[in-house]
């Protein structure tokens, strides 16, 4: 089975076709103010119509994160569902960035703190709060603003790989739900 996984909301965003469970195909695009206007050719240069039509499913990142890039990509992954009426699943965005339940991963919420995805839940840490991280190993798709706050943590850098968020929806069998598409709102606090 066919699935395709999408994540727009950080600079390290991306398009992947996954096939019997295994990624065929997987393009890092820079998730940067140009891509609201360069994802529909992107996606087209991407995906052939061939392929498209062998889709059984869409995996895409609620966020949180970019404002516009997630809801560009959850737009897009609406479109595609309701063209080829297939189902579609939501996932947190930082569930991209683990391998596993027992990760954490973050992002920098700017000045309001520290976005956190821990045993399958998003939730944010206020700047006075961040003390719940301290000792851990936290993996986040950019570092750089994360070391100043977390001091005390140990932050990597990783990739995001859309597998481990989609592995729950490889062996579906859903059906497309209009209404379920329909509902899928971007993660913001």
């Amino acid at each position: 089975m066919t699935f395709f996984s999408l994540d727009t909301s950080a600079r390290k965003a991306f398009f992947t076709l996954i096939k019997n469970g295994r990624i065929k195909k997987h393009l890092v695009l820079l998730g940067d103010a140009t891509l609201s206007s360069n994802i529909h050719p992107l996606f087209q240069e991407f995906l052939s119509p061939d392929e498209r039509s062998h889709l059984r499913g869409i995996i895409v990142g609620l966020g949180p994160g970019s404002f516009t890039g997630t809801r560009v990509g959850i737009v897009l992954a609406k479109t595609l569902a309701y063209s080829l009426k297939i189902p579609i699943w939501g996932v947190p965005s930082l569930a991209f960035v683990t391998k596993s339940a027992e990760e954490i991963s973050v992002l920098d919420a700017k000045k309001r703190g520290i976005y956190c995805y821990q045993e399958n839940k998003v939730s944010l840490l206020p700047p006075n709060n961040l003390q719940s991280l301290d000792n851990c190993q936290v993996f986040s798709v950019n570092s750089a603003p994360l070391e100043d706050k977390l001091p005390k943590t140990t932050v990597s850098e990783r990739d995001p790989n859309p597998l481990f968020a989609a592995k729950p929806y490889l062996s579906a069998t859903s059906r497309f739900s209009p209404e379920e598409a329909a509902s899928l709102e971007a993660i913001y606090f």
